[in-house]
């Protein structure tokens, strides 16, 4: 039997989220890399390689290039996405990656000195230290990107949309996050009107 996703309530995702200052450069970057994976469903590694040409801020439009499976697809920030990572390319230091690493020593929006890719591994460890500052589960990359699904899917957005946004090639893989929603579905047809032909 295949596993199911792990997702984030949404006490964790409220107290992981609190770790991020976007006050100083180091926050602003660890909130926005966050956000994609949370608010866009984005995998650890297409994050990583996030290029600044990849985002059209007018359409709000975001390119994800040779994902998974080496294809490519688009996905649309949200308003608050959209502004944290615009603030975020305003103020990060050039450099050819969109979410880079930074030079040690930097505080608030100061000169930072760009220090390359921001890699899956580094991600990894920044949300191990956060998650565990804000005395949560360890939460691992994965774990946003299955939250997300999850969200849409309690919003009651398409599963075949869902599909498109995540990328997967088959919505038998998109489904599986439908018995996430079990107890939203089971609420929804308790809730549901009499048509008055039982009485």
């Amino acid at each position: 039997m295949r596993r199911l996703p792990d997702a984030l309530s949404q006490v964790e995702v409220y107290a992981l989220l609190q770790q991020f200052r976007p006050a100083t450069l180091n926050g602003l970057r660890n909130l926005a890399t966050v956000l994609l994976m949370l608010r866009a469903g984005l995998r650890v590694s297409e994050v990583s390689h996030l290029r600044p040409a990849d985002l059209d801020r007018q359409t709000a439009r975001l390119m994800i290039r040779n994902g998974k499976g080496d294809k490519d697809r688009a996905v649309f920030l949200d308003p608050e996405l959209l502004a944290v990572v615009g603030l975020w390319l305003e103020k990060r230091p050039a450099g050819e990656w969109l979410v880079c690493s930074l030079r040690r020593g930097v505080r608030g929006y100061g000169t930072a000195t760009y220090a390359g890719q921001f890699t899956s591994r580094g991600i990894q460890q920044m949300l191990a230290r956060a998650s565990k500052t804000a005395g949560v589960r360890r939460v691992h990359p994965h774990m946003l990107r299955h939250t997300f699904a999850t969200t849409e899917l309690t919003r009651g957005v398409p599963l075949n949309q869902l599909q498109a946004d995540l990328g997967h090639s088959w919505l038998s893989t998109t489904a599986i996050y439908l018995h996430l929603v079990d107890g939203q579905r089971e609420q929804s047809a308790r809730e549901r009107k009499p048509l008055g032909i039982v009485t």
